[in-house]
């Protein structure tokens, strides 16, 4: 029984962690989108931005229980370049 218990707690961690979804708001977000340049809030569900918008009601923020208030903050995409030209140099 003792160990139905632990095999319980582990899994039971393991589904919450991998299910983890976060509402970031009340920021300036650069989104790069031409239909939606800048928006007031974003989405992400493990590791992934999955939705933005600019329009959040107080009803919508009950639906997140991990919230993290931007405070009007500026946020823009990261760029990540991992290659370089070797003849360029010489």
């Amino acid at each position: 029984m003792r160990g139905l218990i632990i095999i319980a707690i582990i899994l039971s961690g393991f589904v919450s962690s991998s299910a983890q979804v976060t509402l970031y708001y009340n920021g300036n977000i650069f989104t790069s989108d031409q239909s939606l340049p800048v928006a007031t809030y974003f989405v992400v569900e493990n590791g992934f931005i999955t939705k933005t918008g600019s329009r959040l009601d107080e009803s919508d923020l009950k639906n997140y229980a991990n919230q993290v208030n931007l405070q009007s903050k500026t946020v823009i995409p990261g760029i990540i370049d991992s290659h370089l030209h070797l003849l360029m140099p010489g």
